[in-house]
């Protein structure tokens, strides 16, 4: 687990929906939250309420910073004349989805204050109660989702950040070492040296061709 912050974000936002989730499923069985619980159920309720409002803030700075820095590296790739599969925006569109339910969770509430009234007496219609309440419960999902595909494009860039391109065929790749090896094996039974450098100048003629020294140590003796 390198990315420590994307799997703390993760497993904080599905910890903090727990009071949600247990209600909800002990009502599903047929078992309402027992009146004795409420004196410790509220207290407990209200700090996962504000457990979560701190993780959801923590997740919106992640992945928009992971969505910055995705569109630098895909830019910086498309100047360099790479084609490139832009996947940021789809990152963006996650996050605005996210950043949306969070809205619709909010907004009533806040409407209720303003109007010094109760959250019932705004959401007094069944569209409206349901709706709410479907937001409340896609709020842990969507940012948990947001937070998995933008750790796993952070992940993608920095493993493209340890990539060695080979300057001979222009390939990418992790192990530059065992990839020179098997460019030195095409020409490893060839006698000659100029030989040697004419099989590789065909193959590949837009590469930069080793020194004559280093297409010497490839050839068998």
């Amino acid at each position: 687990m390198r990315d420590w912050q994307a799997w703390t974000i993760k497993f904080s936002a599905v910890f903090a929906a727990v009071s949600r989730w247990t209600g909800a499923l002990l009502a599903a069985e047929g078992f309402p939250i027992p009146s004795s619980w409420l004196s410790w159920w509220v207290p407990f309720s209200a700090f996962m309420g504000a457990f979560m409002a701190g993780v959801e803030g923590w997740a919106f700075a992640y992945v928009f910073n992971a969505w910055w820095m995705m569109r630098k590296e895909e830019n910086e790739r498309e100047e360099a004349g790479e084609k490139v599969k832009k996947l940021s925006p789809q990152l963006l569109r996650m996050v605005v989805l996210s950043a949306f339910t969070f809205i619709l969770v909010l907004t009533p509430y806040i409407a209720a204050m303003v109007r010094g009234t109760t959250l019932s007496t705004i959401l007094s219609h069944d569209w409206s109660l349901f709706g709410w309440s479907a937001s409340v419960a896609a709020s842990t999902i969507t940012i948990v989702a947001s937070v998995g595909v933008a750790q796993g494009r952070s992940n993608e860039i920095r493993r493209r950040k340890r990539l060695s391109k080979c300057s001979l065929c222009g390939k990418s790749t992790l192990n530059l070492k065992k990839h020179m090896q098997m460019h030195a094996a095409e020409v490893a039974h060839i006698e000659s040296i100029p030989e040697a450098i004419r099989v590789l100048r065909d193959r590949y003629p837009e590469g930069a061709l080793p020194s004559v020294g280093e297409i010497a140590t490839w050839r068998r003796p």
